[in-house]
């Protein structure tokens, strides 16, 4: 599941966007890379740790565990939409 999320977010970083203000679609690298960074990165970052491991490190703690690990669930139900993957490859490849 890791590596799903991780493509994911390598795409994140060349998916064009709409400029509400301009109207236009923004196609430039830094302007994307910028606005995801500054945008929903650090959640789509929390969602690909590895918190298995990070929790080994941590014995003891089961509950933090669970509440860590329901922070993948928006992020998992983005990428089920098929459709959204599909239009993403097709506009890539």
């Amino acid at each position: 599941m890791e590596s799903l999320f991780l493509l994911d977010m390598v795409f994140k970083f060349l998916e064009e966007y709409f400029d509400e203000e301009t109207y236009t679609y923004v196609s430039d690298l830094k302007k994307i890379s910028l606005r995801y960074l500054l945008g929903k990165f650090k959640y789509d970052l929390l969602a690909w740790l590895p918190f298995n491991l990070m929790i080994e490190l941590v014995a003891g703690r089961k509950r933090l565990f669970r509440v860590l690990k329901m922070l993948r669930l928006p992020r998992l139900a983005q990428l089920l939409n098929v459709e959204r993957v599909k239009k993403l490859v097709n506009e890539h490849f």
